[in-house]
């Protein structure tokens, strides 16, 4: 793998907690609250570092919210994109929530689902490998 450029700044991540891409609850889906062990992840998908970004030293973000069901996996209905720092982060962030593996939340004594929100940062001292 070649080096890339002199890598840019990497762009903060602004504020997003009031911003909402479910607008309506989804029944029987758990957010936050008293007795509740929120989902963990235990390991994010294969993260690629698209080619561009790395031969321009592009670093960046995507922030998902989606929902972890009570199975611990990414409920491929219920992912949606936030925000980012520039759109070629997007696809590859969003291929790596949708394999992402998380311990599922604990309510009562059970596995539930429950909506999450991950940023996924793309750094070039840290990329593992690029497309």
């Amino acid at each position: 793998m070649s080096a890339p450029v002199a890598a840019q700044p990497m762009p903060p991540i602004p504020d997003l907690s009031r911003v909402r891409t479910f607008t309506r609850p989804i029944t029987g889906v758990l957010t936050s609250g008293v007795g509740v062990q929120p989902a963990t992840l235990v390991h994010l998908g294969d993260l690629r570092y698209p080619t561009e970004a790395w031969d321009h030293g592009l670093q960046g973000w995507a922030v998902f919210d989606f929902v972890v069901g009570a199975g611990g996996r990414v409920d491929d209905r219920y992912v949606r994109l936030v925000a980012t720092s520039d759109s070629i982060f997007v696809k590859p962030a969003e291929a790596a929530v949708r394999s992402a593996v998380f311990k599922p939340a604990i309510f009562q004594g059970k596995s539930a689902p429950m909506l999450l929100r991950l940023p996924v940062r793309f750094w070039l001292n840290q990329a593992a490998q690029r497309d």
